[in-house]
C-alpha cells in the first residue's frame, strides 16, 4: 500500500508540501529522525505515526505533550484509530491531509524530511526579514577566499561572473563573464548555470543546477563556493531539543470550537459559601461608627427574673446547714 501526505504549514497556508510513501510506517515529529519533520518546538520529538495493519492505514499518538485530532476529536494516546481516505490530521497547528494511492517519492526519505523542514523554516524566516539575518555565500577556496556575499530577501537573483557588473565578482579566470545566477524563491536558494565553460561542480560531477544546502560545497571555476544560512542553525535547535522543551499548545477558536465541550462541575461539588461574619470585618471600627456591628461578647444578656434561682438559694442554705452540724457532732 502507498499513501501521499499534503502537509500544510501554519505558517504559509499557501504552501503544500508533498511527501509520498510506500512503506509500513511513517513517523512525523520534530526531531531529525523522523519520517516527517515539523520544525516547530509545541509538535513532540516523536509526536504520532501512521502505520499498516493488515489491510487498514491506522494513526496513533505516541504520548505527545499537545496531542493529535482527527475532526476535532483527541486521540488516545498510543490507541490506534483508523484513517480513511481524505482524512485530516492536526498536530499542534499544523494540518496532514491524508491520502491513498501510488505517488512518486524521493528514495531519500531522511534527506526529504530535513529539506522539507528547512523550507518551513526558511518561509517563517522569510516572512520575519531573517532577524535582521540573511543568506551568506561564502569564499572557501581559490580566488577570493574568506569572501562573504549576502543574498537578497525573498525573491531575488543574484548573478557569479569575473567581471565588475556581477552581483558576485570573483578574480578567477576559470570563471566565465555570467558563469552561474543564485535564485532564491520559495524559501529556496538554487544555484543554475548559465551555459559557461567549466559549468557548477557537486562531489565531482557537473550538474546545470543545484538547490544549495549549508555546508555543502559546489565549485564554479576555480573556486570553491557554499551557502551559510540562518535557517539550518534554527532548524537544528529545534531538531535536537529534547523532549521536556516542547511547548504547550493551545488551539485557536476554531478548531476549540469543534472540540468536545466540558462538563461544568455538578452543585455538589461546589465549595459552600462561606458562613457570614459577626462583627465588623475592619479591627479599625469601633462603637459609635456607622455601620459598626457588635460582636457577640457585647450582645445584650437576657434579663433574670426575680424568684427564677429562688429553689438554688433553698437547696444551698440546706448544703451549708448540714455541712455545720456536721462539724459540730464531728467535734463533740
Amino acid at each position: 500500500m502507498a499513501i501521499r501526505l499534503t502537509i500544510v504549514d501554519p505558517n504559509d497556508a499557501d504552501a503544500e508540501h508533498v511527501r509520498g510513501f510506500v512503506q509500513d510506517r511513517v513517523v512525523i515529529g520534530r526531531a531529525r529522525s523522523c519520517d516527517i519533520c515539523l520544525p516547530d518546538m509545541a509538535v513532540s520529538t516523536r509526536h504520532l505515526e501512521i502505520k499498516v495493519e493488515g489491510n487498514d492505514y491506522k494513526v496513533v499518538d505516541l504520548g505527545s505533550l499537545n496531542g493529535t485530532y482527527i475532526d476535532g476529536k483527541k486521540l488516545v494516546a498510543h490507541r490506534p484509530k483508523i484513517l480513511h481516505n481524505e482524512d485530516v490530521i492536526h498536530a499542534a497547528d499544523f494540518k496532514i491531509h491524508f491520502r491513498l494511492g501510488v505517488f512518486p517519492s524521493p528514495m531519500d526519505v531522511g534527506a526529504e524530511s530535513t529539506r522539507q523542514a528547512r523550507r518551513m523554516v526558511a518561509s517563517l524566516l522569510t516572512g520575519s526579514s531573517f532577524r535582521g539575518r540573511l543568506p551568506v555565500i561564502l569564499v572557501l577556496g581559490g580566488p577570493g577566499k574568506a569572501g562573504r556575499f549576502e543574498i537578497p530577501p525573498a525573491p531575488s537573483r543574484i548573478v557569479i561572473g569575473r567581471t565588475r557588473d556581477m552581483d558576485i565578482r570573483l578574480e578567477d579566470r576559470d570563471l566565465s563573464r555570467a558563469h552561474a545566477e543564485i535564485i532564491f524563491e520559495d524559501g529556496v536558494i538554487r544555484v543554475n548555470d548559465l551555459g559557461s565553460k567549466s559549468g557548477i561542480v557537486v562531489d565531482g560531477e557537473r550538474v546545470e543546477t543545484l538547490e544549495l544546502e549549508s555546508g555543502k560545497s559546489f565549485v564554479v571555476g576555480n573556486t570553491t563556493l557554499a551557502l551559510e544560512h540562518p535557517a539550518d542553525e534554527m532548524l537544528a535547535s529545534i531538531q535536537e531539543a529534547p523532549e521536556e522543551e516542547t511547548s504547550s499548545f493551545s488551539p485557536d477558536k476554531n478548531e476549540r470550537d469543534t472540540m468536545p465541550p466540558v462538563e461544568a462541575e455538578s452543585p455538589a461539588k461546589q465549595d459552600p459559601e462561606p458562613p457570614i461574619p459577626v462583627g465588623p470585618e475592619d479591627p479599625l471600627n469601633y462603637p459609635g461608627q456607622p455601620g459598626y456591628l457588635r460582636t457577640t461578647r457585647e450582645m445584650p444578656k437576657p434579663p433574670v427574673e426575680p424568684g427564677s434561682d429562688l429553689g438554688l438559694i433553698i437547696i444551698g442554705v440546706i448544703i451549708v446547714v448540714a455541712a455545720v452540724a456536721g462539724l459540730v457532732f464531728l467535734f463533740t
